[in-house]
């Protein structure tokens, strides 16, 4: 099957295919490219091999800036021969639509980039013929990061007006998105309602309800259903351990943690999603220090004992030793926040991740 390549090919080839799920299967395909690239190999087994780099970093690693130059490489190449056997123009538009909806997460990226993209993917949508509706729901995600609150919300509205097709994002994923869109809003009771479809069994995919659970934390102690938060803080928890790299959520839960004061849990959950941090985005490594900062900072006002700690890979502290005070480890996990949402507020031109961040602290703490 595999006679035609080079036997350098073949080698990394069967070892990425072979690879589990992951960072390290981004790097091993990666070389894939490399030796292909380098063998002259044909077009579609190279073309090939970057789309598994980007399903790789996006479905395993969820490195999303790693898939964005192969497969502009890809791209590219489809505009050059559109009518070649591999090119298959919704598969590639599916793919597209990871990278659109991600890429303000990232420092790197600086909003005229982002903006590109998002612009590019759509008018590829409408050349070949299919909805703006997915174009529409990356780009309300993609204002809203960049801190653009009004337009987010027109082009919400433009997602929810545009027809479904192929091209869309499946049920449960398009639920779970209004339910975020509400919490933005602060619609706590419309959240909860816009959830019901997940939660109750109607709606479910790989993914889902597993992301909504933590979604709906602050919505519920919000409106009194402290019962209801608790189940759903529960189910969240369960949830993390088959999503360990859902970040965002793990700092929902640090959040949940600080609020009701339940404080001995944070070691516990630091553990379990401390590893995953290194590979997030900027955007989810800030939102997990913020949370997690909160949430030790809490811990320490019942215990300040020194004791081990797990500590997010690349953790930007020099000459850190464990073991330490939560009340230390807390505040360099704040000051580390504070330092990527001034990034975040510098690239974006406003101040909206800075006073999210805030508004986050200041839920996570009332009442005290």
């Amino acid at each position: 099957m595999f006679d035609h390549l080079p036997p350098e090919v073949q080698f990394a080839f069967l070892l990425a295919r072979s690879a589990p799920s992951g960072a390290a299967a981004v790097g091993l395909w990666e070389e894939v490219v490399q030796q292909a690239d380098a063998a002259g190999c044909d077009v579609e087994f190279r073309m090939q091999a970057r789309l598994a780099v980007v399903r790789e970093a996006v479905m395993g690693a969820k490195q999303y800036d790693r898939a964005l130059t192969p497969f502009a490489v890809v791209l590219g190449e489809a505009d050059r021969d559109p009518e070649a056997e591999w090119v298959d123009w919704h598969s590639l538009l599916w793919k597209y639509k990871w990278l659109a909806d991600s890429l303000a997460d990232y420092l790197a990226f600086p909003v005229e980039r982002v903006m590109s993209v998002l612009d590019d993917f759509a008018a590829r949508c409408e050349a070949h013929g299919f909805s703006p509706r997915p174009a529409e729901n990356y780009r309300a995600n993609t204002l809203w990061m960049l801190g653009d609150e009004a337009a987010a919300g027109e082009a919400f509205a433009r997602f929810e007006a545009a027809p479904r097709d192929s091209l869309s994002d499946c049920h449960a994923c398009e639920a779970s998105r209004t339910v975020t869109h509400a919490v933005r809003l602060g619609d706590d009771a419309g959240a909860v309602d816009r959830a019901a479809p997940l939660l109750n069994g109607c709606l479910s995919c790989a993914e889902e309800p597993e992301r909504t659970h933590s979604e709906l934390l602050a919505p519920l102690l919000r409106l009194g259903r402290d019962e209801d938060a608790a189940e759903q803080h529960r189910l969240g928890l369960n949830a993390l351990n088959r999503f360990p790299h859902f970040t965002w959520c793990a700092a929902r839960h640090f959040l949940y943690l600080a609020r009701t004061g339940a404080a001995k849990e944070v070691p516990a959950l630091l553990k379990r999603t401390a590893d995953a941090v290194g590979g997030a985005s900027d955007d989810n490594r800030r939102e997990y220090l913020s949370a997690a900062g909160v949430a030790l900072e809490r811990l320490s006002g019942n215990s300040d004992r020194r004791r081990v700690m797990r500590l997010p890979t690349d953790f930007p502290i020099e000459e850190f030793e464990n073991p330490v005070r939560p009340s230390e480890l807390g505040a360099m996990f704040t000051a580390a926040a504070d330092d990527l949402a001034s990034q975040f507020d510098a690239r974006n031109g406003n101040d909206a991740v800075s006073r999210r961040q805030a508004a986050s602290r200041a839920f996570a703490t009332e009442g005290r």
